[in-house]
């Protein structure tokens, strides 16, 4: 059986290794948060051989720690789409507003689930949601679709008791639902060289640089 290769936005649990978790910055402070809660997020960036581009949530929103992981530490792994089947300790309206959705979406073909504090939360169990939380999801879209399916998926979200934000990942990389969906030229697409606009974020038919 290969083994499962982990993506952006995917979290891992992990051992705590000083020599298998490398961080160029605040090193110390890194390990001391990840000693309750041993849970790293994948991010993007250009691979290494047996190493995982990861990042560590800090304290607050604006704290982020970006480093790396090697493959041996990791004992389990968690995607987005898994995670949307995790049922919620506490009732929160980003918790809500994702059972919502799941029934929203339910005839949805494409994959997709919680990213953000949403998705740490439901795979640590480590509280990191608060009342006004946005529900950040992630949607795999191999193969493009239409503006017009895009809006019929984002505009449900008047009727949702939480800030609904939703990133669409392809071949390409990641773009907003929200700005395809009312597309009105290019498209913001994030890749690993960084942001290009593009008029097809499918094809990655670069306009011009963002």
């Amino acid at each position: 059986m290969s083994p499962v290769i982990p993506k952006p936005h995917d979290l891992l649990k992990v051992s705590l290794n000083r020599e298998t978790l490398q961080f160029e910055q605040a090193r110390g402070a890194v390990f001391d948060l990840l000693q309750p809660t041993p849970f790293v997020v994948v991010r993007r960036a250009c691979p290494r051989r047996e190493w995982i581009p990861i990042g560590v949530r800090g304290p607050s929103r604006s704290e982020r720690y970006g480093g790396w992981l090697h493959e041996d530490s990791v004992l389990r792994l968690y995607d987005p789409p898994s995670l949307k089947e995790v049922p919620p300790k506490r009732s929160l309206p980003s918790f809500e507003a994702l059972s919502l959705l799941k029934k929203l979406w339910s005839g949805m073909e494409l994959e997709w689930g919680p990213v953000g504090s949403v998705g740490f939360e439901l795979a640590s169990g480590a509280e990191a949601v608060s009342p006004d939380s946005d529900l950040d999801l992630l949607i795999y879209a191999s193969q493009p679709f239409s503006c017009a399916f895009a809006r019929e998926l984002i505009e449900c979200r008047a009727t949702l008791p939480a800030t609904l934000d939703v990133q669409v990942t392809t071949d390409a990389g990641s773009f907003a639902l929200a700005e395809y969906a009312y597309q009105q030229g290019a498209v913001a697409l994030r890749q690993l060289g960084g942001t290009v606009l593009v008029s097809d974020p499918w094809r990655d038919s670069v306009v011009r640089f963002a």
